[in-house]
């Protein structure tokens, strides 16, 4: 039998039948709007939370950061990172310096990692000599020209540190610059040049010497050590200079190449941390390829420097790039979302196929005596077969058609939820227009699945009619 012949017969027993085709589209239209609601927002949710990621990437750039090495105490203060690892991460960011910004090591001077140790940080204008004993030291620290040095506001630089677009917030001198890692030059906010001098005294300017000084003194007195480091000043800078927009990089009073501290206070010195920074181009930018540098450079870096393990023996990464975690975080979590609203919708179409089915089955059966007499008049069983599928594909199809129409009705609702389920996910408003795009594939995956569904549950029933005997058919006709 031919195509066409075929298409004709089914329209034909649909026609004939009208009032139980039409339940069967009304039925297949509320279940299909159903299942691709709820797929839709599977689909939207992903994309758009993954779209709010890249945004929140474009405005807050990302950061990575070096944790130090733990010791068997676990006890914080005793985490540090090695020269040979530390090293190790500026060589690698080398390579990937287009991914890179500015950078600061989390450091200090200290007085060794043992507990009876301790010092402080001072600063003083000139090269003068350092105190001996605790007998100096208590003269030395009341000369006007010595202050205390907070060590959250001493930044120990490493990469380019300034904004190249903020050259005009350097109040005076330059800016830093890689090359002054290992150099024994100091840059000062505008406000410590002018504390770090006694009252009476001029502001530091470009071009004066600065000791950066360490003393040590064990809890009871028994030990006396004193370390310095002589700079001179190379900019004075406003805060806001930094191309890191952080607090803590508000908060910095002196800067100074970790390279040129490492090597002036030896054991006393000890990082603690690395962090790094990295904010893309205003201008069009490939993302796929920053994300994947991005990654590639915390694989490298992980790959080459030993990780932290628990007792339980589980390992711990070291280095971590904040927006490549937060995106491998929000990547699992939208394949969760699609997998469960994928479940739902498989869910709401087991429980509903039945009733098409069981319409197929019956409309079919309606027809018992036509096709009987179609098979005596030589329909083979694959033809009988053939038309009910016809019947089945028009009713979906016209079904499925519905529920794209009333689709696009719940659209805003979709939209709807979904900007209400990330703003509370997020906790801020949304920095981008949410989009609830329909998918041409969304229509057809479900009509393919309806008229599998339908297929399937209606198999057994169809070939028993399909199998028929052609004369028991022909004696009911007459």
């Amino acid at each position: 039998m031919k195509i066409a012949d075929i298409f004709k017969i089914a329209w034909h027993n649909l026609w004939n039948n009208k009032s139980r085709t039409l339940l069967t589209v009304i039925i297949v239209a509320v279940v299909s709007t159903l299942m691709m609601t709820i797929l839709l927002f599977g689909a939207a949710f992903n994309e758009n939370v993954v779209d709010f990621n890249k945004a929140l990437f474009k405005i807050n750039g990302t950061s990575y950061s070096l944790s130090g090495k733990w010791t068997e105490s676990h006890n914080t203060e005793d985490y540090f990172i090695a020269a040979e690892e530390y090293r190790t991460l500026v060589d690698t960011a080398e390579k990937y310096a287009h991914v890179v910004d500015t950078a600061s090591v989390s450091a200090e001077v200290n007085g060794g990692r043992e507990k009876d140790e301790g010092g402080a940080l001072y600063i003083s204008e000139g090269n003068d000599a350092l105190p001996q004993n605790n007998v100096e030291f208590n003269v030395w620290q009341r000369n006007d020209d010595v202050e205390m040095l907070s060590s959250s506001n001493v930044v120990f630089a490493c990469f380019e540190f300034f904004n190249p677009a903020a050259e005009d917030l350097i109040y005076e001198g330059r800016g830093w610059s890689a090359a002054d890692a290992g150099g024994n030059g100091i840059w000062l906010s505008v406000d410590a040049a002018e504390r770090f001098v006694g009252y009476y005294d001029d502001p530091l300017e470009v071009g004066d010497t600065v000791t950066l000084a360490f003393v040590r003194q064990s809890t009871y007195f028994t030990d006396f050590r004193a370390e310095k480091a002589v700079y001179t000043v190379e900019g004075i800078f406003r805060p806001d200079a930094f191309g890191g927009e952080t607090e803590s990089f508000k908060r910095t009073e002196c800067i100074v190449g970790v390279d040129s501290a490492a090597e002036a206070f030896g054991d006393l010195f000890t990082i603690r941390s690395v962090s790094m920074s990295y904010s893309p181009p205003e201008t069009e930018y490939d993302y796929n390829a920053l994300f994947s540098a991005m990654r590639d450079f915390a694989d490298e870096v992980n790959e080459k420097i030993e990780p932290n393990v628990n007792n339980a023996g589980d390992r711990y990464p070291r280095f971590v790039c904040s927006f490549v975690d937060s995106m491998q975080m929000v990547v699992l979590g939208t394949v969760l979302v699609f997998a469960v609203a994928s479940l739902l919708s498989l869910i709401v179409l087991l429980l509903s196929v039945g009733s098409v089915a069981n319409t197929i089955v019956i409309s079919v059966d309606k027809d018992r005596k036509f096709l009987g007499l179609m098979k005596a008049m030589g329909l083979k069983r694959k033809g009988v077969s053939r038309i009910v599928i016809c019947q089945s594909l028009f009713m979906i199809a016209a079904g499925v058609v519905l529920g794209i129409a009333f689709l696009y009705l719940l659209r805003p609702v979709v939209r709807s939820a979904i900007a209400s389920f990330i703003t509370s996910m997020a906790g801020m408003s949304l920095p981008i227009l949410l989009s609830v795009r329909v998918s041409p594939l969304l229509p057809v995956a479900t009509a393919a699945a309806f008229f599998l569904a339908a297929v399937l549950f209606s198999r057994g029933s169809v070939d028993r009619i399909a199998r028929q005997d052609a004369i028991a058919a022909i004696n009911e006709v007459s």
